[in-house]
């Protein structure tokens, strides 16, 4: 339609740059250590900070865009990355550095739900289709974070590494600012219909169900180009390969746009084990069995980010509660990804073969959750997948 291929266009780059804050310190591991005096495990926890701080603000962020408007928490929380990457440059101290990833992480909280928001404002008769697009987008940014900012931390070093990510943070949420339209969907809420929406317990049942496919898929992805590196592969290769997992991701953008929504569920269900599958196979089929589960994990993660994306919020029928339903079905995953993802950095002193086994044990375990939320629509008769339900 007329007028939104420029707001779309610009929220989708917006996505992208807001996931290079995901990953642009994945290849600069080796360097946090060497800088900062610790080792490469300890350093590992400024990815499990980063998640602390985006899962606990998702739902008081939620919370907001449904005051203030979601395209104006879209640009809190860009801005909050930016003036964070900024700041870590000034810093010598891990603890300090670790801080700010959870600052980061709290910026991240504001403008992931929201920017669903936006989009189901901009385009919500092809919901399905754009939240292809939006998770592709973030996967395309992801990589850019791990391959792109590879050459530069080598070439230039880390510092230059946040500036640049800081920058790009900065100019994105001024984009936001002239770009995208205010929502028409603000106002009071009552206190009682907000924790009617907090307490939603299909929220928490397919949050809890596809936590371990988050934990997983994230554990995967800033993982991978270090593994790489470990088993003997040159750097620019290992950048190559730890990317190429976020890359393939666009390919699954173009199933979930193309699937029904009864089918959503079941479907996502089938492909959370088939992605659990190629994470264990990883130790035991070499380089070829790298890049093939760079290319499953890779697609299967969009598909299965939209689908589970797709479906919370139909479950919404008010535009202004949009985000916090997005907010709160991604706090609980990241907050449960977090504990994985903190564990991880103690399960990898056992070496690289257990972390892989377990990693991908853990999809498995959380997705037959998902079964309690099959039968109640089967009963009840929801229209959430057999039609999808109309958001107003």
């Amino acid at each position: 339609m007329p007028g939104k291929s420029l707001p779309v266009t610009v929220l989708m780059i917006s996505r992208l740059v807001y996931s290079m804050n995901w990953y642009n310190l994945s290849p600069a591991l080796i360097q946090i250590s060497t800088e900062y005096d610790v080792t490469v495990n300890v350093a590992g926890l400024i990815f499990a900070f980063f998640l602390l701080g985006a899962g606990l603000f998702q739902v008081p962020a939620g919370i907001l865009a449904a005051r203030i408007g979601s395209r104006t928490n879209c640009i809190i929380g860009l801005s909050m990355m930016a003036v964070t990457g900024f700041a870590s440059i000034f810093t010598n101290s891990f603890i300090t550095l670790l801080v700010l990833r959870f600052l980061s992480g709290t910026g991240a909280a504001f403008y992931f739900s929201s920017a669903v928001a936006v989009l189901n404002d901009i385009y919500p008769e092809k919901l399905g289709l754009m939240m292809g697009y939006y998770n592709a987008a973030f996967d395309i940014g992801g990589g850019i974070g791990i391959f792109g900012f590879t050459p530069v931390t080598v070439v230039l070093g880390l510092k230059w590494n946040e500036i640049i990510q800081a920058i790009l943070s900065a100019i994105s949420a001024a984009s936001l600012l002239v770009f995208i339209p205010k929502s028409e969907h603000i106002g009071n809420f009552e206190p009682g219909v907000l924790r009617k929406r907090i307490m939603n317990w299909k929220i928490w049942t397919l949050a809890i169900a596809f936590s371990g496919f988050w934990s997983t898929t994230y554990v995967f992805s800033e993982y991978m180009k270090t593994y790489a590196s470990f088993t003997g592969l040159p750097t620019y290769y290992a950048g190559a390969l730890g990317s190429s997992v976020l890359f393939f991701g666009v390919l699954g953008s173009f199933f979930s746009g193309r699937m029904k929504p009864e089918n959503f569920i079941r479907s996502a269900v089938l492909m959370v084990v088939i992605l659990a599958v190629s994470v264990i196979w990883i130790p035991f089929l070499g380089l070829p069995g790298m890049w093939a589960s760079a290319l499953i994990v890779g697609m299967l993660t969009v598909s299965i980010s939209s689908l589970e994306y797709s479906t919370v919020v139909f479950i919404e029928n008010d535009r202004r509660y949009v985000a916090l339903n997005s907010g709160l079905f991604n706090s609980i995953q990241i907050l449960l990804g977090f504990a994985v993802v903190f564990s991880f950095t103690y399960i990898l002193e056992a070496g690289f073969l257990v972390a892989w086994i377990v990693i991908g044990i853990i999809p498995c375990v959380t997705i037959p959750v998902v079964l309690l939320y099959l039968k109640e629509i089967r009963a009840s008769g929801i229209e959430i997948l057999t039609g999808g339900k109309k958001i107003s």
